[in-house]
């Protein structure tokens, strides 16, 4: 469509744009609702830096795992781009880590902040996916129905369409991750999790529709596929700490309660 535009003398890919416009969209949004939430919390001064350590843990997972699903490919380990459940499910335990160092101090606990960072994490990657079909990466099949659009090569870049219409499957997941974004806004609790099974199941579907290269198999299922099963797994983990954390919270809750009770 339109790989790039044209700043100056420089030719930007469109890609970086749509994720820098997604990065800001995303950290802003979770500054905002951290000051709605709670204006007073105190991990509201600390939470901006963690959020960039999450997401630079991110990139790094994107790059290695990418890398690592590509050795058969590739021959060898060698920077082969990013992969996004690599770099989702890294940058979300990155940000469940560095949030948990400072937890007692925090009126939420820090699965509740991954809910509130989750909305937020939804739209910056539907702008992420736009990105990749402004981009003509991340492609589909070849097909000659009505869904079927013609990308443009891009040599640069090793992506060869051949005048052929492929499925736009990143409008696909773009459309999806909207739709599910919106329904996660009226959601009061359990947002992550939902966000990790609900895109587990578009993802898995969408990727027997992928056309470009999907890297080494693994029992038969793309390397997308096969690490939807550890998003599953994520978020029912997320679901149990979720209760630890309430029940922890409820006990502390009520010895308070005791000790004034006795006081009295």
């Amino acid at each position: 469509m339109f790989p790039y535009i044209k700043i100056g003398e420089q030719n930007v890919p469109v890609f970086s744009v749509c994720v820098a416009v997604g990065m800001c969209v995303f950290v802003l949004s979770i500054l905002i609702k951290a000051h709605i939430v709670d204006p007073s919390d105190r991990e509201n001064f600390f939470i901006l830096p963690k959020i960039f350590i999450a997401l630079g843990a991110g990139y790094g997972g994107a790059v290695f795992f990418e890398a690592f699903f590509e050795i058969p490919v590739n021959g060898g380990f060698e920077y082969s781009g990013i992969m996004f459940y690599g770099g989702a499910l890294t940058g979300m335990a990155a940000a469940y880590c560095l949030i948990k160092i400072r937890a007692r101090r925090s009126r939420l606990s820090p699965v509740a902040w991954l809910d509130m960072m989750t909305v937020p994490f939804a739209v910056f990657h539907c702008i992420g996916r736009v990105g990749c079909f402004l981009a003509g990466c991340c492609y589909g099949r070849v097909t000659d129905g009505i869904f079927g659009v013609a990308f443009p090569d891009v040599p640069e870049a090793e992506i060869f369409h051949g005048g052929q219409s492929v499925y736009p499957t990143q409008l696909f997941e773009a459309v999806g991750l909207a739709a599910l974004a919106a329904v996660l806004h009226f959601k009061r609790n359990g947002k992550f999790e939902t966000y990790m099974i609900a895109y587990a199941v578009l993802r898995f579907a969408l990727e027997f529709l992928r056309g470009d290269n999907r890297g080494g198999d693994i029992f038969g299922l793309s390397p997308s596929q096969a690490t939807a099963f550890f998003a599953v797994y994520a978020a029912f983990a997320a679901r149990v700490l979720r209760v630890r954390d309430a029940l922890r919270r409820s006990m502390i809750a009520s010895n308070i309660g005791f000790r004034k009770i006795s006081l009295v």
